[in-house]
């Protein structure tokens, strides 16, 4: 991974950008503030593609990433959540989950040259944490499933249990993992569910099992549970129902089907596939939501044509793409209008009861 990819790939070196969204529930008192983003696991070309039988490169630019490189950019990711945590209690607006995708940098071990050094990064990063009173949940090895990570903040958020959703052994590119916590401030029950959903199926079938995820805890009986769902939907926000976040800003680069690195499908949707969404049943009151401290890739249609994922022509090839056409993440904050969802007016069935 070269200096021009990273600098393409910006502030938080992955070909996704990281999105926010803030829910507020005015009659209880509930505030949360989460983000999602998927990291982008070790960067491989398509001549050294991990998977038997298939040759295909997981990053838009097709390179091949060493794994000093790789251990660079991860550290500078997890020191970047954690600059966010900081200054989010800075604000006055601290951060109580992030929802994190292709996160092999805690699950897969490098080379024994390497190994020391990616233990003491992730160590380093969990102290970190700690100190700033944040935990986290995560997938485990024999869960057959794509691995996900959910950080969040001991302060506001008391997790209760852990589950899987709309994860099979036939499918474990279509996962979600859901942690149940108790909101701390306001004895209140929220549901966060972390999703890697699965670029090949029915967007309709999507949609459902999305809202199937909100709905889950809908026949409680002692808890009247606040669920938001989010993470890489792998699928453009247009196409999913209910799916909250900025229409028309790319949350990803790809790589079209001629080459060529772009926040754009042929269809000229863009590239809005990093999604939130919040249940809208059996819950009280007014709840506003809003997309906030959201980063986008600029809207261009095409940038450098990428060079086919076949190692002669690597060989004969630079790499070093030239990316000056690119620029880094903008930051902007979007507020969504009521005919998005923002604003629902649920009644409640009955009020949260804690035990002893």
């Amino acid at each position: 991974m070269t200096d021009k990819h990273l600098k393409a790939l910006g502030l938080f070196g992955s070909d996704h950008a990281i999105q926010g969204i803030k829910v507020e529930d005015i009659y209880s008192s509930i505030k949360l503030y989460g983000l999602t983003h998927n990291m982008l696991d070790k960067c491989h070309d398509g001549a050294h593609c991990p998977i038997p039988g298939q040759s295909f490169s997981n990053n838009p630019f097709g390179v091949m990433e060493n794994e000093d490189s790789y251990l660079a950019r991860k550290e500078a990711q997890l020191n970047q959540y954690l600059s966010l945590i900081d200054k989010a209690i800075e604000n006055n607006e601290p951060i109580d989950f992030i929802f994190l995708q292709e996160v092999d940098i805690f699950t897969k071990s490098l080379s024994q040259e390497f190994e020391t050094r990616q233990n003491q990064i992730v160590e380093n990063f969990f102290s970190a944490l700690n100190e700033r009173g944040w935990s986290l949940e995560k997938t485990l090895p024999n869960d057959n499933c794509k691995p996900l990570v959910t950080l969040y903040n001991n302060q506001t958020l008391n997790p209760w249990h852990c589950n899987f959703f709309i994860k099979d052994s036939r499918n474990s590119k279509n996962t979600a993992f859901e942690v149940l916590c108790e909101h701390i401030p306001t004895n209140r029950m929220v549901a966060l569910t972390n999703m890697h959903l699965d670029y090949a199926r029915d967007e309709l079938l999507l949609s459902q099992e999305i809202s199937d995820i909100l709905s889950m805890h809908s026949e409680d009986t002692d808890y009247d549970v606040l669920a938001i769902a989010g993470g890489d939907c792998n699928h453009p926000r247009e196409k999913l129902k209910c799916a909250i976040g900025p229409a028309g800003l790319a949350t990803a680069l790809t790589k079209d089907d001629r080459g060529y690195v772009t926040t754009m499908y042929s269809s000229g949707i863009p590239n809005t596939i990093d999604n939130f969404f919040v249940s809208k049943e059996r819950y009280k009151g007014q709840i506003n939501v809003s997309s906030h401290s959201c980063y986008f890739f600029n809207d261009l249609h095409e940038v450098e044509k990428v060079p086919d994922d076949s190692l002669e022509q690597r060989k004969q090839s630079s790499q070093e793409l030239n990316l000056s056409s690119f620029n880094r993440f903008k930051l902007r904050s979007s507020t969504l209008s009521s005919s998005e969802g923002m604003k629902v007016d649920y009644e409640r069935r009955r009020q949260l009861t804690t035990s002893g």
